[in-house]
């Protein structure tokens, strides 16, 4: 493509997505670097920024991360479906440093800044994208919710939100609602409800859509937490998961979803 093209930065900006969603960190940050470090159409700005904050989120470098999705809301449109984004995403990064306060108001204002979901007629190929991008920045931000709904404690509301949320992925075309980790959010709770058998369930089965989908991003969540399951039917117990000093997470992940790492288990 001509480098003078109107439509090449959008394009960059969309390939370091898929270097993204394929697990392809480093190159999905350089790619953004070099988008962002040079002369570019403002309208890709906050795209690549969120790319770019999601790479460094599944890197594990959450406090680079989250100062990537401030600036990438900071220089999004208001009502936006980037702004949308920056914000649920934001709000995973706050869960990963145990800002649960913090995490549950970026997801909130991510599910009241974007276009509304559902009840789209305009069939153009067009709002159908803008219909699932609202679509996929609304599962970031109740997967969010869910997640800090268990981090406290109440595990009955974190099943409803976790299942709630299912069952708008099961209806959404395409199930495209699925590409995001949303079986992390009911397998965890279901661990901590006892419920192993669903739980296996329920983290196997969004295993196998993600490697269906080739989103190799999520596969690792879903690796760790099916070997939690594992070791809480083989023990009987499993240490709690509440944030506090000892704390670590899933690398290679753009979700963050809590590990307690102490004396049981290896880092």
């Amino acid at each position: 493509m001509d480098p003078a093209d109107p439509g090449r930065d959008s394009l960059l900006a969309e390939q370091a997505g898929s270097l993204v969603w394929a697990g392809r960190l480093g190159e999905a940050e350089a790619a953004c670097r070099a988008l962002l470090g040079r002369d570019h159409d403002p309208a890709v700005t906050p795209v690549a920024r969120i790319y770019l904050a999601r790479a460094l989120l599944a890197a594990g470098r959450t406090p680079d991360a989250l100062r990537e999705f401030e600036r990438a809301a900071s220089s999004a449109a208001p009502a936006s479906t980037e702004l949308a984004a920056a914000r649920a995403y934001e709000s995973l990064a706050r869960l990963n440093l145990s800002d649960l306060d913090g995490a549950w108001a970026a997801a909130a204002a991510a599910r009241s800044a974007g276009l509304p979901t559902g009840g789209h007629q305009d069939s153009t190929a067009a709002m159908t994208q803008l219909a699932l991008a609202a679509e996929q920045q609304a599962s970031v931000a109740m997967t969010s919710q869910a997640l800090a709904t268990q981090l406290r404690g109440d595990l009955s509301m974190a099943l409803q939100i976790a299942d709630d949320l299912a069952g708008q992925a099961d209806r959404s075309p395409g199930r495209q609602r699925h590409e995001y980790p949303i079986p992390v959010a009911r397998g965890l709770t279901l661990i901590e409800l006892d419920r192993l058998e669903e739980a296996r369930s329920t983290l196997q089965a969004g295993m196998r859509h993600a490697e269906d989908r080739g989103v190799q991003v999520h596969l690792p969540l879903y690796q760790v937490f099916l070997a939690f399951e594992r070791f809480t039917a083989g023990t009987g117990t499993m240490p709690s998961p509440r944030p506090r000093p000892g704390w670590s997470w899933p690398r290679n992940s753009d979700i963050v979803t809590p590990v307690l790492l102490d004396g049981s288990c290896g880092r």
